[in-house]
């Protein structure tokens, strides 16, 4: 229930403050940075064309996406082990 609660305060907070209406979706063409995206396969609250979105406009070309065959919006918790395994990979292809 407080997981209920604090997600209902951080949108209505955000979304109060004016981050939906100034969308920085067109700046993520300037991250040049590595970058790993995760998406959990059962994930209801970004759906995974959304995922795909991000990843395709970010403008490194040094990055990867994993989707979590078993996993919902929170991979790090509902498959921890390869979570964590995956970003010790990524780092370490990325030095």
């Amino acid at each position: 229930m407080t997981t209920f609660f604090s997600g209902n305060f951080a949108n209505n907070t955000l979304c109060g403050n004016g981050l939906v209406e100034n969308s920085l979706t067109d700046e993520l063409v300037k991250i040049e940075k590595p970058c790993l995206f995760f998406w959990g396969k059962y994930d209801m609250v970004v759906s995974g064309e959304l995922a795909y979105d991000a990843f395709n406009r970010v403008g490194t070309s040094e990055k990867s996406f994993v989707i979590f065959e078993r996993s919902g919006h929170s991979p790090m918790w509902q498959e921890g082990r390869l979570f964590a395994e995956t970003i010790i990979d990524f780092m370490e292809e990325s030095r």
